[in-house]
């Protein structure tokens, strides 16, 4: 029993119903190269738990999407969810997966997040909070401040993403 994860390319197999689900929308972006799935594994099965979508813009990467499948995670065994329970939450061990697997891309990794329980899943993983309302960033190696004001004011231009 174990909680692995992997980056896909091509989601919407794995985990389009998922997001589509709580996100009421369509399937995860496609333009966005890095799906990375949570499974839970047992007995050479694999049940997927989580998603989270991490997408190039430019120097930087943007972060969304993050959701769990809490159905699937209640049928689990009472024994495997005191096994998930013993460690990070599914959804910052997914953003904690996704910053060591991808810090060698990026100088520096932003998400946007409204809820309250989510941005303490955030904060956890490692992304603080800046200067603007909903915006989090996680740097993986030492920048300058000022380059990581033109890196927050580069993602702020988007707008929503």
């Amino acid at each position: 029993m174990s909680l692995i994860f992997q980056i896909v390319d091509d989601v919407s197999v794995l985990a389009g119903d998922l997001f589509a689900r709580k996100f009421k929308s369509a399937p995860p972006p496609k333009d966005w190269p890095h799906h990375i799935c949570g499974f839970w594994q047992q007995a050479g099965h694999l049940t997927l738990l989580s998603y989270v979508h991490f997408g190039r813009f430019g120097d930087t990467c943007l972060v969304g999407g993050m959701c769990t499948d809490g159905d699937r995670l209640r049928s689990l065994s009472d024994a495997d969810r005191l096994t998930l329970s013993q460690g990070p939450s599914i959804a910052q061990a997914s953003l904690e997966f996704g910053f060591a697997s991808l810090k060698d891309k990026f100088d520096a990794f932003f998400g946007l997040v409204e809820d309250p329980r989510a941005l303490q899943v955030d904060l956890a993983a490692g992304f603080v909070q800046t200067e603007h309302k909903n915006l989090v960033r996680y740097l993986p190696k030492p920048l300058s401040d000022q380059h990581v004001k033109a890196l927050t004011a580069k993602v702020l231009s988007l707008g929503a993403f």
